[in-house]
């Protein structure tokens, strides 16, 4: 993935990022009954927020595959489902 423009952005994400993986590295620890947060518990993290994005684009290409959201790449179109169209 290449992310350009405002570093404040960037900078931004990926503090997001980082929040995001020591809040759910935080939550395995607590679940298995553990007081610190050890590098398995960050790998773990890693390893769920991954599938669960995967899960969301795999959904997203699903659909497309099915014809049930459209793309249009011609014209003025942007986006098609088969319950509205945007232009």
């Amino acid at each position: 993935m290449r992310l350009g423009g405002n570093k404040s952005k960037i900078s931004a994400i990926l503090s997001e990022t980082v929040n995001d993986v020591v809040i759910e590295a935080s939550f395995w620890a607590k679940e298995n009954k553990e007081t610190l947060v050890s590098a398995d518990y960050v790998k773990r993290a890693i390893k769920e927020i991954r599938y669960r994005s995967s899960m969301i684009r795999d959904h997203i290409l699903d659909t497309v595959n099915r014809g049930q959201i459209l793309i249009d790449l011609e014209g003025k179109k942007v986006w098609s489902s088969q319950f509205s169209s945007y232009y």
